[in-house]
């Protein structure tokens, strides 16, 4: 390959809309075809098409106040905006051949429409001095491509913050598909264009859930980082906006703690094996670019066997080789959690983070009399009594900021509301009181979602949603994923329809992706496009609209696994390595695999 040569065809690459004036039609499923669905869309159309160009190395953003032309952004809001232009001219040209071309695969313009130069996107953020990323921010964006009006811009991109933009710029990069110009004679070569299908073209987005987020797990395996900073873009792809970093756990501490650098030194898989603090604030600074929050779990009382060979001071004494889970009879244990919250509150910037809670293996404390001997000075006949306890106390220190942390609202498994409603014994509060607002609960038992979440939510509990979505769970293929919702509002007696305090409480969900057979080795194959599916019952949560889809007969299935096709393919072309999930032909990928054989061989 002649490099200077192929540069030099790759800046020149021209941007085409296909533009024309008509009135307004109804919404068809099956165009444009983008994941996750809009939830509310307006397509214009009409036979008379202008195709529209425009240079990749001319392409610009040209962002201005909605409010105010006058109002300046904010330092931040323009390392948002000049990282999110260089990520979708990289998008675009990520669908262009390495080198070399097949005209004959994509052919454009064929009856050689007018050319019509386009300079960029004119976006419109109403507030360009919000740039602060946080639980149930606006979202929402308008993407209007209009006819063809002397002077004025074709591509119109509006939102009331700067996040609802970069979701707004994800559904234009799929609405924009590559082919070669055709050649005015035979000695021409073609040019390497893209084209805008459907347009004019209006959408009007917003998610349905505030919260849609994806949990990793780097303590069962190992993450290097360099996957986890790459898994944010395909994250932004799908209109994630929540990381749930599982970072530690009984098989390993990968954590590198300043105030206990023994707990990584004892109990990660190796010296490299390690997150530094610099490492985090690599990936919350990198999320924080793409609209996604970085919330990280520290499970405790249970899953903490990694603890005990720096720290068994603090551990319960247990027959074997187990010592899990924390003595939390000792007050070493609480001043030991209350200090490491204290760290990760500093280093984690949400405002919201995950407390675990689940699992624990009681047999230790129901064998050791010490414990035994507290709980009878508590009044206390049951272990489930003792982590709730426990519980209430961990509740209490983050919920009020308890030794100066800034405040957090806590996140915990389910079964946190199972021993609260069983044991309502007398409650610690060391902090301050909490109340039953103040926390996030997890839903993770399957066997008996709906029935927990009634209950959460009638005791004033926010919730989230994984139960159905356990990624490691290998017999649930994509079409299993998608058909979870996270609750059947058409189905259901009108428990929350007629109640919309008890939808509010409804705050999303998360996939979940256990660690346990999954490494960097498989990890792409199993997450992308299985959490594709996810993603889109949390952003258009398709069944509880019913804008789009009907819920009757068949064409639902394939219509969204004709798109999800399309967007496996979508990824697959920018480098994701997404599995395949039924019979299909990447045909711009496989171009583009077959290009680069030929150049390695």
């Amino acid at each position: 390959v002649n490099v200077p040569i192929f540069a030099m065809w790759l800046l020149s690459l021209s941007l085409l809309g296909l533009c024309a004036t008509s009135k307004a039609v109804q919404y068809d499923v099956t165009k444009p075809q983008i994941w996750p669905a809009a939830s509310g869309q307006e397509l214009y159309s009409s036979p008379n098409q202008i195709v529209r160009t425009l240079s990749l190395d001319q392409f610009d953003f040209n962002v201005e106040s909605g409010v105010d032309p006058q109002l300046r952004p904010s330092t931040r809001f323009n390392e948002i905006v000049d990282h999110a232009q260089r990520r979708f001219q990289r998008s675009l040209q990520a669908s262009v051949p390495l080198a070399g071309h097949n005209e004959s695969l994509f052919p454009v313009n064929p009856n050689h429409k007018q050319l019509w130069p386009l300079t960029g996107i004119h976006i419109t953020v109403a507030n360009v001095s919000q740039d602060t990323l946080f639980h149930s921010i606006d979202e929402s964006y308008e993407l209007e491509v209009r006819p063809v009006l002397d002077n004025e811009p074709v591509v119109l991109l509006s939102s009331l913050t700067v996040y609802g933009a970069l979701r707004g710029l994800q559904s234009l990069l799929q609405l924009f598909s590559f082919g070669w110009l055709q050649r005015s004679n035979e000695n021409d070569s073609g040019t390497p264009v893209f084209i805008l299908d459907n347009s004019p073209l209006l959408i009007r987005d917003a998610p349905a859930y505030p919260y849609r987020g994806l949990m990793i797990d780097s303590s069962r395996h190992f993450l290097p980082l360099s996957l986890i900073v790459k898994n944010l873009n395909v994250m932004e792809m799908n209109k994630l906006n929540v990381l749930h970093w599982h970072m530690v756990d009984s098989q390993s501490w990968p954590y590198q703690s300043v105030r206990y650098p023994e707990l990584s030194k004892k109990g990660a898989y190796c010296d490299e094996c390690v997150y530094s603090q610099s490492d985090i604030a690599l990936v919350v600074h990198r999320a924080g670019l793409r609209g996604i929050r970085v919330i990280p779990e520290f499970d405790v009382p249970g899953h903490t066997q990694a603890i005990a060979p720096s720290h068994p001071e603090i551990m319960s004494s247990c027959q074997g080789d187990s010592h899990e889970p924390l003595n939390v009879t000792s007050e070493r244990a609480y001043n030991f959690v209350t200090s490491l919250y204290g760290e990760v509150a500093d280093l984690f910037s949400d405002s919201f983070v995950h407390v675990g809670g689940d699992e624990v293996n009681v047999d230790c404390w129901r064998e050791s009399k010490d414990v035994q001997r507290w709980m009878k000075g508590q009044n206390m006949t049951d272990e489930s009594q003792l982590q709730q306890y426990f519980e209430d106390y961990l509740f209490s220190y983050l919920v009020h900021g308890g030794n100066n942390i800034k405040a957090r609202t806590p996140i915990a498994w389910q079964e946190v509301l199972d021993n609260s409603q069983q044991y309502p014994f007398q409650r610690r509060f060391p902090f301050g009181e909490y109340m039953n607002r103040d926390l996030v609960l997890d839903i993770w038992k399957e066997w008996i979602r709906r029935e927990t979440i009634r209950s959460a939510t009638s005791l004033g509990y926010q919730v989230l949603v994984s139960s159905c979505w356990y990624l490691d769970h290998l017999n649930l293929a994509v079409h299993n994923l998608y058909q979870c919702q996270i609750w059947d509002f058409d189905m259901d007696d009108n428990y929350f329809n007629n109640n919309s305090t008890r939808q509010h409480l409804l705050q999303g969900g998360h996939a979940s992706m256990w660690g346990e057979r999954v490494d960097d080795t498989n990890f792409w194959q199993r997450v992308w496009p299985r959490t594709s599916a996810v993603a889109e019952q949390l952003w258009t949560a398709p069944n509880r609209t019913k804008r789009i889809y009907d819920r009757k007969g068949k064409q639902i299935i394939d219509s969204y696994l004709q798109r999800l096709e399309k967007f496996r393919c979508f990824m697959v072309l920018r480098g994701v390595p997404a599995s395949p999930f039924q019979p299909g032909f990447c045909r711009e990928a496989a171009e583009r695999s077959a290009v680069y054989v030929a150049r390695v061989e």
